[in-house]
């Protein structure tokens, strides 16, 4: 999965590779309070480093995309996956929280 979003600082757009955590993993380990309409996500640990431990660093309002090859012509088509609404910003050592959006299909639809 990618991260992407604007730096703050710079006002450049910024694309990080996350991965998923399991959701059991995720509500145990660091937010009890995690629902399933939240998807929980850790920065590759080859780039993304707060210190010594890796960190999700995110903005409010920053998406999660998939990529797929689903085309007659295996093109790639990114879809949105989730929408950044809380959890770590840089140096916390935590992952960052995503609103799903397939939760929301139904809503998103109508």
């Amino acid at each position: 999965l990618i991260s992407t979003g604007y730096d703050a600082a710079s006002d450049a757009i910024i694309a990080d590779t996350v991965n998923p955590l399991y959701y059991i993993d995720c509500r145990l380990k660091y937010y009890s309070n995690l629902t399933l309409t939240e998807a929980c996500v850790l920065p590759d640990t080859d780039i993304s480093y707060c210190g010594d431990e890796p960190t999700a660093c995110a903005e409010s309002g920053t998406g999660l995309y998939g990529t797929v090859y689903m085309t007659s012509d295996w093109r790639p088509v990114n879809f949105v996956v989730g929408i950044y609404s809380n959890g770590a910003q840089c140096a916390q050592h935590r992952p960052a929280i995503y609103t799903r959006v397939s939760e929301y299909y139904p809503w998103i639809r109508a």
